[in-house]
């Protein structure tokens, strides 16, 4: 019963991005998401890649990455992680997995890839790609609170495409990017305190009916004289018969 509070909680989405590579393949200090070009070309194909360094075993994950679907486009993504639900989707890559005892292993690290192609009509330009959602975490013992094991230090990175103008602002990651980026936690021993709460009921409720209620209290009220009309008639046949 202690994992299901998390389950609803990470279920809520469910979209990805990747496949396994070793932790090797990148810098030793990577910790976060990372390309494989940050120049590129209109059809260049490239890798974006989620680094998660040797940390504890975790219940759960959730990881979304945003990116701009008119410039780029997914081409594969399928993560081997426990438990887990994936989806690569335009302008969303993400990762949602649940597990009863720590099936998330992450002694050794994990790095989760999508390969990834550059649209052949994308404008020239600076693109980001933003890690709007990350969590890997387990339940303490005393059922309740909730441990996060993994706290990146590159949530965005910048890909350049093609030759855009001196001084060109960036693009925009997604439409309806999550506002919200989870920081780098100064030490990667922080518990989190906070109590994932249970779903909320989201099915409708029945409406009060005025006339309904009325006829309700008119049954019951009925039923109760009748009660009282047989009480009162079982009574008087047992005097009658003692006489």
């Amino acid at each position: 019963m202690k994992r299901i509070f998390r389950i609803l909680a990470v279920l809520t989405a469910a979209c990805a991005l990747s496949s396994l590579t070793p932790l090797s393949a990148f810098a030793e200090d990577a910790n976060g998401i990372v390309v494989s070009e940050t120049a590129l070309m209109q059809g260049d194909e490239f890798t974006l890649s989620l680094v998660v360094p040797p940390t504890e075993d975790a219940d759960t994950a959730s990881v979304k990455i945003r990116f701009d679907a008119s410039a780029f486009e997914g081409l594969e993504w399928n993560p081997q992680v426990s438990g887990g639900f994936s989806n690569l989707t335009d302008g969303l890559i993400a990762l949602s997995a649940a597990n009863a005892d720590r099936y998330i292993k992450l002694g050794d690290g994990l790095t989760l890839t999508a390969k990834m192609k550059v649209r052949d009509d994308a404008p020239d330009g600076y693109y980001d790609f933003v890690l709007s959602e990350n969590s890997f975490c387990y339940v303490m013992e005393d059922g309740w609170t909730f441990k996060e094991v993994w706290f990146p230090e590159t949530t965005s990175v910048t890909v350049k495409v093609g030759d855009p103008a001196p001084g060109a602002s960036v693009g925009a990651a997604a439409e309806n990017t999550d506002q919200t980026i989870t920081e780098a936690a100064p030490e990667a021993t922080q518990t989190s305190t906070a109590i994932t709460q249970p779903a909320a009921d989201v099915r409708p409720q029945p409406q009060s009916d005025g006339k309904f209620v009325f006829m309700v209290t008119v049954i019951a009220i009925i039923a109760v004289v009748l009660i009282v009309i047989v009480l009162v008639v079982i009574k008087l046949i047992g005097s009658v018969k003692k006489k």
